[in-house]
């Protein structure tokens, strides 16, 4: 999910609150509604990003090991912007 869209397309920068507000959305729009068969319509990205959000911690997770961090941050998202 690109953090954010206008007429020159997706804006490049690592961005991953973007995701969790996807599904966020998702999941107001069905709230509010009650319309399964738009949730339907929608599951499969949701499960696209979901998957991918886990990869992301999995491999933050490796790099706070390999860094000697605390457990208590193994599993993070990575940061959004890297300088």
């Amino acid at each position: 999910m690109p953090c954010c869209v206008d007429a020159r397309g997706s804006d490049p920068v690592i961005e991953n609150d973007s995701h969790g507000e996807f599904i966020f959305a998702v999941a107001e729009v069905w709230r509010h509604t009650g319309d399964t068969r738009w949730l339907e319509s929608h599951w499969k990205q949701v499960l696209g990003v979901t998957r991918y959000m886990e990869s992301l911690r999995q491999l933050e997770r490796v790099e706070a090991n390999k860094q000697g961090a605390r457990k208590a941050w193994w599993g993070m998202m990575p940061k959004s912007i890297r300088s």
